[in-house]
């Protein structure tokens, strides 16, 4: 069974405060007191990991990326490729019309490009989402834009 172990990049790449205060589902990032805007990590990750693992907030809690659900291999430990894999339900945040294929990666460069960068891996990647999940978009997204991306 897969863990986060040393892997952050969910607390680097997924903000949920400011103007992406709707991701926090539970509104729990006052009493936390969490400052995650894009483009910057949460405020409560330290060196060793999470400074409040042990009392996080409920969205913290529930989330897992594909690596962990899925138990994948080690080369898709988003530490390790340099993205997170998650399926977003149509309606988990109150909007949206479809169930989604989401890759988070943090950076400057477009979301073509980083796919360009990593198309075999994230190809593969996808195909075995897929076959868990079923045939869903694929959304390949920073912190300042997203783009669907078609196999």
């Amino acid at each position: 069974m897969n863990t986060c172990g040393e892997c952050t990049l969910c607390c680097r790449v997924m903000p949920f405060t400011n103007e992406c205060a709707i991701y926090d589902k539970y509104n729990e990032r006052h009493k936390y007191d969490i400052i995650y805007p894009p483009g910057k990590s949460c405020n409560k990750v330290c060196s060793t990991g999470c400074s409040i693992h042990n009392d996080k907030p409920k969205i913290c809690k529930e989330f897992n990326c594909d690596y962990i659900l899925l138990d994948l291999e080690e080369k898709f430990k988003p530490i390790n490729c340099g993205f997170a894999c998650r399926l977003k339900l149509k309606d988990e945040f109150g909007f949206g019309s479809r169930d989604e294929i989401w890759i988070h990666f943090e950076g400057e460069v477009n979301p073509q490009d980083f796919y360009k960068s990593k198309k075999e891996l994230i190809d593969e990647l996808i195909r075995i989402v897929w076959k868990e999940h079923g045939y869903l978009p694929v959304l390949i997204m920073n912190d300042k834009e997203a783009s669907e991306i078609i196999l």
